[in-house]
């Protein structure tokens, strides 16, 4: 095949001369010849944001599409060994249609080919804008970009996306078996573009931890038919799922959680699912992230022209968008504005294949036909766990995960708990207060004010955040005027805890506006805990209809609502952190060497794969030949350490692993990959190694291959990581020591922005408190302490408990738990066998009375150290089998007492080796003491103490407490 170079131009002048070769060659307009074009392609590169980096590659060749010969085509550049553009070839349009520098093209011709059916579109409404335009028209000179001396103005934002998911094997693994289905799809549909570029969004945004409420369906078009249900509670893999699968792979890690959440969008979109490619409404899917998933409601837009404006907002922020070209359902996850030339990074969802940039600009109003906007988390304080356990009187950690690209604009959270009230439920519908609502608004014509209102057409919902429990006689009653025609109107309620909802009321077919009381009977769910929803369904509608609601109550029974419990304005964070340490920037062979069995097709430095040098394999090889480069030098990874890799692949048959050895000689493979990727950094847990020198090798394998495939390896480090389970999302946590009686409590969470607006409330979730310890109640009117429920490291037992005084420690009361220190009242009179067995952690155990009676073996197994007051008796060297040691630490007079060097300072004398924690304050009637130190005294038996505040303050109270 011939090829051909593009030379990138040096100088302005030359740069110039060209652009006006260029117009002269073409004084008016004309279609380009494929020379013609590929010079202009060359001056368009020179300096571009993404392509300037290919100018001067090798191009593998140039075809005209569409390939039939139709009244006008375009011309589709291949770059060797990656990277495209395609171009007008009619110099009265802009030159350039679409242009990527780190994919290869594919105008294969199957159904989920999104880019071959938007380039047709493409030259179908080309020719429609040419046949509209003088034939002498000039030339379009837009690809003189950098002609000007003037500096240029360039704005990217993205890609956003890491992923490169497909409609293949593994994605389609819960999808319906296909009896005439290929391999590639493993026999089972294709999962279809619409669940494909919503997943990928969702992926992003790493959310909602799990969804709510369930959807089932019956697909009944074509010839693969079936009834479909999900429910949408379960959590997301998230952690599991890979940026890109092979699909030749039997089985890959996260290929199960995958394949999950591309069915459960699927049957929220209510996907028709065939042979020849599934398809589902962007929009329906769009509208059920809402309903399902805890997303924003959406923005809509029916045309390219009304979409752009919101598009574009989105992309500047740092949302992808779902957008549509002719039958395909893709992903917008770029912007690049290139001196008023609009171009959007589009995610295929084709393994990587044709991922690339689009110019809106180039036929106004078509390819690009319509999309959903503004696909934004909820900002939600999302519980961590469904139910948390708590003990009474010590700190109490919650978790919540915020959406990671908006917890800057959170402020507070809010907690709220469900508390029950006996009185008649009642609503004046003149806020929105205690519902969550999706499209429904106050409306000022209300009964008596102002009203709730959801119109002219749905699908809009509005549910209610309170509970109720009715009882036989319990019935909601409202007011409503409405307007419908097919779309009914319908209250539902849920005695799942809104996993599904029953329809009690419909109405539709009603034209005439008037006020009217409704009945809506509740009794048959008497002792049940309901939620309540009103909705507004999709079909035909009056222009001036809709759902006027006023006046509501709910009768008898009880209900529940959510009052202010507990709020957070700290919003500490626990999250993923990582350090990284540059291991091989990957422009020669002195960190990593070629160790192939074969020089043929064998690892090289590329300059050609979009960036500046990289490894290279290029594909193809010996079938029983091995391809790799293996580390000179052995590293010692941590059990947070990752092998971070940053690459790009286009594979078939042939594939890519890691290995590892302690020797350089035996080899373990422990991660290998194949199909598609542009750039992208992937990691490879090294943690199972820790500790242990080993030697890298990273390999190609051989199989059948693409021509303008391989691998393109451009840096690799050492990445130590914390929390790697938290990647892409931060957990806050609110931690309080508000006192909390035991019991169990339902709570859920509001956040609060920055502008002071509080958002939707959280899934609910259970909070049990426990008593700090159990009980044991003695005959004589004492108790004894059974167990400690709590996880505090130093513990004062109390002298009472239940209102009786505490007498006794029975036997395991503290196993297993973290406590260190423990102070015991004079009050304890007993100590049972093993009373302190398994506490692992205690090493002091101060006694304020006389020494108990102790069994045996009482503190059996314990490494601690007992201390007593001086005046208490019947104590000795010894207690329990463990060393037993006089507290009674005491300032001394001397020469370090007063300030030296302006510093104020004393010594405290006793028995050596006691632990001491001296404090000091300004006021002692403060409850308010400063630590000044925490030590032991010396083995003399003294500690001099200095305070280094102390210059500070016109006066100081000190004292000494047992730490």
């Amino acid at each position: 095949m011939k090829k051909t170079t593009l030379h990138a131009f040096i100088s302005d002048a030359l740069r110039v001369a060209c652009a006006v070769m260029g117009f002269a060659l073409a004084a008016s307009g004309a279609p380009l010849t494929e020379r013609e074009v590929l010079d202009r392609l060359s001056i368009w590169m020179d300096g571009h944001p993404v392509m300037g980096s290919l100018a001067g590659s090798t191009i593998a060749s140039t075809v005209r599409f569409p390939e039939n010969g139709d009244a006008y085509s375009v011309y589709v550049v291949a770059f060797s060994p990656i990277g495209y553009a395609v171009l007008n070839s009619d110099d009265r349009l802009p030159l350039t249609v679409a242009f990527s520098a780190s994919s290869s093209v594919n105008l294969a011709d199957l159904p989920d080919n999104a880019f071959r059916a938007a380039l047709l579109t493409h030259a179908e409404k080309a020719l429609q804008a040419l046949r509209g335009m003088d034939a002498a028209a000039a030339p379009d000179l837009s690809y003189r970009r950098a002609a000007s001396r003037g500096p240029l103005s360039i704005e990217q934002y993205g890609p956003f996306l890491t992923t490169t998911w497909n409609q293949c094997n593994p994605y389609n693994l819960l999808c319906p078996d296909d009896p005439n289905g290929s391999d590639y799809y493993g026999h089972r549909v294709p999962s279809g573009c619409t669940p494909t570029a919503y997943a990928q969004v969702l992926y992003y945004h790493r959310w909602p931890l799990y969804g709510q409420g369930t959807h089932s369906y019956t697909d009944n078009s074509g010839s693969i038919t079936g009834t479909h249900s999900v429910c949408f509670s379960p959590p997301f893999g998230w952690a599991a799922m890979q940026t890109a699968y092979d699909p030749w792979a039997v089985s890959q890690p996260g290929d199960n959680e995958v394949a999950d959440l591309m069915y459960r969008l699927g049957v929220a979109a209510e996907a028709d699912y065939e042979n020849g490619g599934t398809s589902a409404s962007i929009l329906t899917l769009g509208n059920r992230l809402n309903t399902y998933l805890f997303y924003e409601p959406i923005g809509y837009a029916g045309s390219q022209a009304e979409l752009l404006p919101g598009l574009n907002e989105s992309l500047r922020v740092g949302y992808p968008c779902v957008i549509a070209v002719p039958g395909h359902a893709i992903v917008a996850d770029g912007l690049l504005d290139d001196s008023g030339t609009m171009s959007y990074h589009i995610n295929y969802g084709w393994g990587g294949s044709n991922d690339g940039w689009w110019s809106a600009d180039n036929v106004n109003g078509k390819a690009i036909s319509y999309g959903c906007t503004s696909l934004k988390p909820i900002l939600m304080a999302f519980p961590a766990a469904a139910t948390v356990q708590a003990v009474a009187g010590e700190p109490m950690t919650l978790e919540w995960w915020l959406p990671s690209r908006r917890e800057q604009e959170a402020e507070h959270i809010r907690l709220r708990r469900l508390t029950p009230h006996s009185a008649v439920w009642n609503s004046a519908a003149e806020t929105l207060d205690h519902t969550v609502s999706s499209g429904w608004q106050i409306k000022p014509e209300g009964r008596s004010g102002a009203c709730w209102f959801a119109g002219p057409l749905g699908y809009k919902v509005l549910t209610l955040t309170d509970f109720f429990v009715p009882d036989a006689s319990s019935a909601l009653t409202f007011w409503m005027q409405c307007r419908l025609s097919s779309a009914p109107f319908r209250v539902a309620v849920s005695s799942d805890g809104g996993n599904t909802y029953t329809t009690l009321f419909e109405k539709n077919d009603n034209y005439t506006l008037s006020w009217q009381s409704y009945t809506v009977p509740l009794g048959a769910y008497a002792g049940e805990q309901l939620r309540i929803r009103f909705e507004l369904i999709r079909g035909s509608y009056y222009q001036s209809g809709g759902v006027w609601l006023d006046d509501l109550s709910v009768t008898s029974g009880t209900w529940w609502r959510w009052l202010p419990f507990i709020e957070d304005t700290t919003l500490a964070s626990r999250r993923y952190s990582e350090q990284r340490t540059l291991l091989d920037n990957c422009a020669d062979f002195s960190i990593f060497e070629v160790t192939s069995s074969s020089t043929y097709k064998d690892w090289a430095v590329s300059t050609t794969g979009g960036v500046d040098q990289c490894f290279y394999k290029q594909p193809g090889g010996y079938s029983n030949r091995e391809y790799h480069l293996t580390a000179k030098a052995p590293i010692t990874p941590g059990t947070g350490t990752r092998l971070l890799m940053r690459w790009k692949r286009n594979l078939a048959g042939d594939g890519f692993r890691v290995l590892v050895s302690p020797n350089r000689s035996t080899f373990t493979e422990i991660w290998n990959a194949g199909g598609a990727s542009d750039w992208t950094e992937q990691a490879i847990p090294l943690g199972a190694y820790a500790g242990q020198p080993i030697y890298l090798r990273l390999e190609y394998t051989t199989g059948s291959y693409y021509s303008s495939g391989g691998v393109w390896i451009d840096t690799l480090w050492l990445q130590d990581v914390t929390n790697p389970e938290l990647e892409g999302q931060p957990v806050h946590l609110t931690v309080t020591t508000a006192p909390l009686e035991v019991g169990s409590y339902t709570l859920a969470s509001v956040v609060e922005d920055t502008n002071a607006i509080s958002h939707t409330l959280s899934p609910p979730f259970t909070l049990n408190v426990s008593p700090r310890f159990n009980h044991r109640l003695e005959s004589g009117g004492s108790v004894t302490l059974t167990s400690y429920n709590g996880s505090s490291e130093r513990l004062d037992i109390p002298s009472e408990w239940a209102g009786q005084p505490v007498a006794g420690i029975a036997a395991n009361a503290f196993a297993g738990t973290p406590v260190v220190s423990v102070t015991l009242p004079a009050s304890i009179a007993t100590l049972e066998t093993g009373a302190f067995a398994d506490a692992s952690a205690l090493q002091r155990l101060f006694f304020a009375g006389n020494a108990p009676s102790a069994a045996p073996n009482a503190l059996a197994g314990s490494a601690a150290t007992v201390y007593y007051l001086p005046g208490r008796s019947n104590w000795s060297a010894s207690f329990g089998g463990r060393p037993a040691l006089l507290w009674n630490p005491a300032p001394v007079p001397g020469a370090g007492f007063g300030f030296q060097g302006g510093i104020f300072g004393f010594t405290l004398t006793g028995t050596p080796l006691i632990p001491v924690h001296v404090q000091a304050t300004t006021n002692l009637t403060s409850a308010v003491w400063s630590s000044v130190t925490n030590a032991e005294l010396n083995a003399a038996g003294t500690l001099q103490v200095r305070d280094p505040e102390s210059p500070a303050h016109a006066g100081r109270f000190y004292r000494v407490v047992w730490p």
